[in-house]
């Protein structure tokens, strides 16, 4: 899946800007969620992606046989972010190798700059994610086609100038 959507969200932090538009990307097991234009994007309008545009991924996700066995840790700094860490433990002969990595951090005011994650990983902090009573309103957008777009060498921007100021010149040599 690949799919740009505009959300409405609440406002928080500095900014009181509602709008974000993000470009959500689904690989397989791995979600990719960027945001493209406007205010990062609020926890509430992250959960609102999940339980909308992304819950079929989810149920698949929830499908993957683990190998190792993890744990779920989330770390709570003063200023009120989340890290959301996996930690596993990875078999090396006859012993095991601690391992870890951040799967989700959410700024003090709610709100994620970016994913970048494993969704069965994901599945572990679903729990974790807060409940905002403020309305989310999630509207998929065409994706911009950049064959719609040139590129101008100054070459082809001199010609473009040249024409402009043809009339000009010629108006000008007439005096």
């Amino acid at each position: 899946m690949r799919k740009i959507f505009s959300i409405s969200q609440p406002a928080s932090g500095w900014t009181h800007s509602t709008r974000s538009v993000v470009g959500v990307e689904v690989n397989g097991l791995e979600l990719s969620i960027s945001v493209l234009a406007g205010a990062h994007l609020h926890e509430a309008a992250f959960v609102a992606l999940l339980r909308g545009p992304l819950a079929e991924h989810l149920r698949r996700a929830a499908n993957y046989e683990r190998v190792n066995p993890v744990r779920a840790e989330v770390e709570s700094g003063m200023s009120g972010r989340r890290s959301f860490i996996v930690h596993w433990c990875e078999s090396v002969g006859s012993f095991y190798r601690p391992k870890r990595k951040e799967v989700l951090y959410i700024s003090g005011f709610d709100k994620i700059a970016g994913v970048e994650c494993f969704l069965p990983d994901l599945i572990l902090f679903l729990p974790c994610l807060g409940e905002y009573d403020e309305p989310v309103e999630i509207r998929e957008i065409p994706e911009i086609d950049p064959n719609q777009y040139r590129y101008f060498s100054t070459g082809s921007a001199l010609e473009l100038v040249e024409e402009f100021l043809s009339p000009a010149t010629s108006d000008a040599e007439e005096r």
